[in-house]
Parts: C-alpha cells; structure tokens; sequence
C-alpha cells in the first residue's frame, strides 16, 4: 500500500498572536518609559532642591559669622551711614527698629504687647562751605515715659548697627535693589538684595559687597547667592532687622523702672527651587533665626568708623 503522508510544518505568527505580541511590548516600553521619566523628574527635582538648600546654608552661614562680628557704625561727625561719604540725592531713609519689653521680670517674662516700633531719621540741617551738617529725629511710642530707660544711651549707636535702604541703582545692572550694610572688622560689607529690573521683572538673588569709603563707591563683589547658571533668581524673601529688649519691672520701693537689656539681630530667608518640568510643582524652603552678638551686649560698646 502507497501511503502518501504529508507533513505540514507551521511556523511564524498568526495574526492574533501578533497583535498580543505587539500589545505586551507596548505595555513592557510603556512601562520602561515611565519607569525612566519618572527616575529623570526625581533626579531634577532633588538637583534642583539640592541647589537651593546648599544656597540657603551659604547665605545664612555668611550672615551668622558677619553678625557675630558685627560692629555700630559710627562717623566723625555722628552721622548714620546712608550719608556718610555719599551723594546729595543719596535716600535719606526712615529706619524703624522694633523694641520687646518684657513685664515683672528682670531676665524676661510676659511680653508687653502693641508697642509700635522706634523710628529714626538723620536730616540735613544745614550746609556751610560745602559741608553737611545733619540732625537726628527719633521717635519712640508713647508707651515709653519720657525719662530715658536705663541704658538707653547705648540703644543710640546700636540702632546703627545694620543699616537698610531700599533704592534704585543703574550700576552694574538697572534695578531695585534692598540693601543691608554692615561693619565688620574694620571693613564695610552690604547684602544687596536683587528685587526688580528696570521692566519690574523680578531678579530675587543677593550680592555681598566689599563696599569701599571712597567717593567713587567701588565695589567689590565676594559672592553671590540664589542665582543659577540660567540666570534665573531663588531668593524670594530677604530681611535682616534689629530688635531692642528692655525689662519693665517694680524695685523694692515699688517704683516701676524700665531697663534696655539686650539686642539681636533677626534674619529671614525665603529662597526657591524651580523644577524644570510640566509634572513637578515648585517648592520654596524658608530659614529664621537670631543672632545675638556678645560684644554688642556689653556695657562697652565698640564702634566702627569709615
């Protein structure tokens, strides 16, 4: 008997098959992707929040070590800072400085509250033979009686111990800029806070500033914060200001005395992290903190000059 036998042999895909075939592949680089998008969005987010931190800690570890060092400015003539050495149009500057009295205790206690800041002023008083010649204005709230508290004569160099101004510059850049100036060991250092262009665009970094006593206000710039290699700015949020503490407490004989006690300078940053992509939110990180100078807490006070 002739047995004709044939033998098929399938190989390949059927269409359906296929199509699974190509549906899991999509699934598996699907998932891949979204593996690796993921994994790219951490890796600028953390750079980016790493960025920020390592500024924060740079600008705040600055402020702490030159306030620690900090030293009232003083000038031949007694007059404050924003006039020392500048032009006639530069800002004559209202200053306000904030005092925390702290009830029946010597050290401390219950703080008396709605006490309106100390303001400050140095005016041109006359001028003769090109010299200026200034007058200081200073107005405390009416809580405080019109004897002077104990102490209080040293309250009146301290409150030159930082200096503010807000202004605009045209050097190096044109903008609106808010300034804090202090003296260090024998040099005068500002934190120029970048706010605005000239097109009210914000800038948001710091400058520290060698600023020289010359007439000619040559700059130096140690270094600056808050600023990426895209030059977009972190800093947000920028403040250094000085608090006065007094006591407010009663003697044996019941007379009620008011004592100034201590002074320190408080700092807030506020600096932000700017995620480059679509999925991230941006996120902002902000530090407070005090900083209570030892030599400006004597009963000797020391004083810069330029």
């Amino acid at each position: 008997m002739n047995c004709h036998q044939t033998l098929y042999n399938k190989k390949g895909f059927t269409l359906i098959e296929a199509i699974f075939s190509t549906l899991v592949a999509s699934v598996v680089i699907g998932f891949v992707y979204s593996f690796f998008s993921q994994s790219t969005q951490g890796i600028s987010h953390s750079e980016s929040a790493n960025f920020s931190i390592r500024q924060l800690q740079l600008l705040s570890g600055s402020i702490r070590r030159n306030l620690n060092e900090l030293q009232p400015f003083s000038a031949p003539n007694g007059v404050s800072i924003e006039l020392w050495n500048r032009p006639i149009g530069y800002p004559l500057v209202k200053k306000f400085y904030q005092p925390v009295v702290y009830q029946d205790s010597v050290t401390g206690g219950r703080a008396i509250s709605g006490i309106k800041a100390t303001s400050k002023i140095h005016k041109i008083d006359k001028t003769i033979d090109g010299v200026r010649y200034y007058r200081s204005e200073r107005v405390k709230d009416n809580w405080f009686p019109l004897e002077p508290a104990i102490h209080e004569n040293l309250v009146y160099g301290l409150e030159d111990a930082i200096v503010h101004l807000e202004r605009k510059i045209t050097k190096p850049i044109s903008a609106t800029v808010s300034e804090y100036y202090l003296h260090v060991k024998g040099a005068r250092f500002v934190y120029r806070h970048y706010l605005k262009d000239g097109d009210n665009n914000p800038l948001n970094y710091v400058v520290l500033l060698n600023d020289l006593p010359t007439e000619q206000l040559n700059e130096e710039v140690i270094y600056t914060y808050g600023l990426t290699e895209k030059g977009e700015g972190l800093i947000s949020g920028f403040e250094i200001y000085p608090t006065f503490e007094y006591s407010q407490y009663n003697t044996k004989d019941h007379k009620t005395l008011i004592e100034f006690k201590h002074f320190y300078i408080s700092t807030h940053i506020k600096i932000d992290s700017k995620i480059r992509n679509e999925v991230s939110k941006q996120s902002s990180y902000s530090i407070n903190f005090n900083v209570m100078n030892p030599q400006l807490n004597t009963r000797h006070k020391h004083h810069g000059r330029f």
